[in-house]
């Protein structure tokens, strides 16, 4: 099937007319009018031959879907044999509906997200339409919260400046110094031990910065292009790190040897994505991780206490 700018605007247009309410003509008038609309939009007209092929290719497409077009003769035109049908058309079944309203549950569950509320009318605008009434919404899915978690009330707010790619200009408030104005490019939004960050390119400094949502104060647009050349990839930013401060030093191999009674904790939650076992007996087990290091690991070797140490 030819896959082209042009037979998709044919495709386009015919399927308008299948569709439509459009009947009494000729197959050559039916080409004129196909023609007519590709002219006007300074595509090249095509001949009888194309037509036809053209004709077929709707045919299997339409037949993908269990659905026939033929030549109704009684009304001289071209029809599908179910009526409302469209190419184009995004065919949506209960099932979609249910897997929608599942992955519904799990998004309500992410704190100072409002965009679930749309998306629940979304879904339940697209059931009323097809007629699909999906299962009722369950409470089926946890995650952990934080009560009156600090900054969470910007975190929609932030979502739609990364989406526009919108700059910000940020009033941040350090946990030890004056407020300070910073002018953040937005590249994305990550969530690390129940607590939210934003990303993104800082004019003044010239560096990524990460900006936890709880010492934002506020921020507005700021009038000024975006900077996508400075922009990061979240898997490349995050592969050598645990949590989300990557320092400016180079990776190093960090092997810790646990205790066993604490080890199985290690094995099953991994520290890190690099982590393996280099040594087990029965009384401990060492891994290895290949890590730049910083506070957040600290922490998390810290929080062993007595079984867990540094090889």
């Amino acid at each position: 099937m030819p896959v082209n700018k042009n037979f998709e605007h044919r495709k386009k247009l015919l399927d308008q007319y299948f569709s439509g309410t459009l009947t009494d003509y000729t197959i050559d008038e039916l080409l004129k009018m196909l023609n007519d609309q590709l002219e006007k939009s300074d595509f090249l007209p095509i001949s009888r031959r194309q037509f036809d092929y053209d004709i077929e290719m709707l045919k299997e497409l339409a037949s993908r879907d269990q659905v026939e077009l033929y030549y109704d003769r009684q009304e001289r035109r071209y029809k599908y044999d179910k009526e409302g049908y469209s190419i184009t058309g995004i065919p949506i079944n209960k099932r979609d509906i249910e897997t929608l309203t599942q992955a519904l549950a799990v998004l309500k569950n992410i704190q100072g997200l409002h965009q679930t509320k749309e998306l629940e009318d979304i879904i339940d605008k697209l059931g009323d339409r097809l007629g699909i009434r999906a299962n009722e919404l369950e409470d089926i899915i946890q995650f952990d919260q934080v009560p009156a978690l600090h900054g969470i009330e910007h975190l929609n707010g932030l979502l739609r400046k990364v989406i526009d790619h919108q700059p910000i200009r940020v009033t941040y408030q350090p946990f030890d110094r004056d407020n300070e104005a910073l002018f953040v490019h937005p590249y994305f939004l990550r969530e690390y031990n129940n607590r939210w960050y934003l990303f993104g390119w800082e004019e003044q400094s010239d560096k990524i910065f990460n900006l936890p949502l709880d010492r934002i104060q506020s921020f507005e647009d700021h009038l000024v292009l975006f900077n996508k050349e400075a922009r990061i990839s979240p898997s490349e930013y995050f592969r050598d790190i645990v949590g989300v401060t990557r320092m400016d030093k180079p990776v190093e191999i960090i092997k810790l040897k646990f205790a066993r009674a604490r080890a199985h904790y290690v094995l099953t939650k991994p520290i890190h994505l690099s982590q393996k076992v280099i040594d087990k007996t029965n009384d401990h087990v060492i891994i290895e991780i290949r890590v730049i290091p910083n506070r957040e690991l600290e922490s998390i070797i810290l929080s062993f206490g007595k079984d867990c140490e540094v090889c």
